[in-house]
């Protein structure tokens, strides 16, 4: 049997993963094909998705990271610097906006 140690950053991370991937590759570019739509009113609604997706991302992240840091004594583990290659990527994302 397979014993995952750190089963909530792992729940966390694919639930990430899905949302940037339905979001990224499904809604982004279905939206502008509903009939009505406008490319104003398009990139407003998507503005509106994706602040959204960046909360819940940023929510993901804490997540993972609180779980990481309380499931492991050694941190700088190749396993567990995966973990901040998205982690960092949020982060710049966010600083960008935020400067823009």
């Amino acid at each position: 049997m397979t014993v995952v140690k750190m089963p909530i950053a792992l729940i966390c991370t694919f639930l990430w993963i899905g949302f940037v991937c339905a979001i990224s590759f499904m809604e982004a570019w279905l939206k502008f094909r509903a009939p009505g739509i406008t490319v104003p009113l398009g990139l407003g609604i998507g503005r509106l998705v994706f602040n959204a997706l960046n909360k819940v991302e940023l929510v993901f992240a804490i997540v993972v990271l609180i779980n990481v840091f309380w499931q492991t004594s050694d941190i700088l583990k190749w396993q567990n610097l995966a973990f901040a290659v998205p982690i960092a990527l949020l982060y710049h994302s966010l600083l960008s906006k935020r400067h823009a």
